[in-house]
């Protein structure tokens, strides 16, 4: 098969004003702390494959030690995909998407180039972060995706260095001292979420996204 790639470099410049970059029907905005990847030449409802490569990876042949993120999404019924980071510091590396758009084409399609530093970002597929998974570490900034419904006692405690943290809507069950020793940091969340609940309850900043 002849396979294309549609490469489309966008810059982000992360300052603590809106900057955004747009071509065609790619858009990349970065705002108060958080990256939003968006993408509307997908067909509707059709699965797609999201990743973060590792600047230089081949986006067709990458292997695994390339990938630095990746998650399955689903298109919406108007073709549109999109994927929020909160506080990304990529450095060099290029964010690719797979499936099959509108125009016909299948290759995969560059859609980005970030800033990287010591962020965690939880692949796609983990549902449950157990207890002290992540205790100690030196993560600064976490994502994680949208399909985790708990974090367990200790999770992240004694991570001092964290500073912000991204729980998503699905996350049902925080245990009372999963950011043990951490403060302080912010919980960015969406509103009428757990993790929003959790963050008043405790004390906690928090950012709606």
């Amino acid at each position: 098969m002849n396979r294309r790639i549609i490469s489309t470099i966008l810059t982000v410049v992360m300052t603590g004003v809106m900057a955004v970059c747009a071509f065609g029907d790619t858009r990349v905005g970065f705002y108060d702390e958080v990256l939003t990847v968006s993408f509307h030449q997908c067909l509707a409802e059709e699965d797609y494959m999201f990743f973060i490569l590792e600047d230089g990876a081949d986006e067709e042949n990458c292997i695994p030690e390339q990938i630095l993120f990746m998650d399955q999404l689903v298109a919406s019924e108007e073709g549109s995909l999109e994927i929020a980071f909160v506080s990304p510091e990529y450095d060099a590396c290029v964010a690719v998407l797979g499936g099959v758009f509108t125009d016909g084409g299948d290759s995969p399609r560059a859609l980005g180039q970030y800033a990287r530093g010591s962020a965690l970002y939880a692949p796609g597929n983990l549902t449950e972060v157990g207890d002290e998974a992540f205790a100690g570490t030196s993560f600064t900034h976490v994502f994680l995706g949208e399909s985790v419904t708990s974090i367990g006692s200790m999770a992240f405690s004694g991570c001092e260095k964290l500073s912000y943290i991204y729980i998503p809507m699905a996350t049902t069950d925080i245990a009372e001292n999963a950011f043990s020793g951490c403060e302080p940091f912010t919980i960015a969340c969406q509103e009428g979420s757990i993790a929003e609940s959790y963050a008043i309850s405790m004390g906690y900043a928090y950012k709606l996204v």
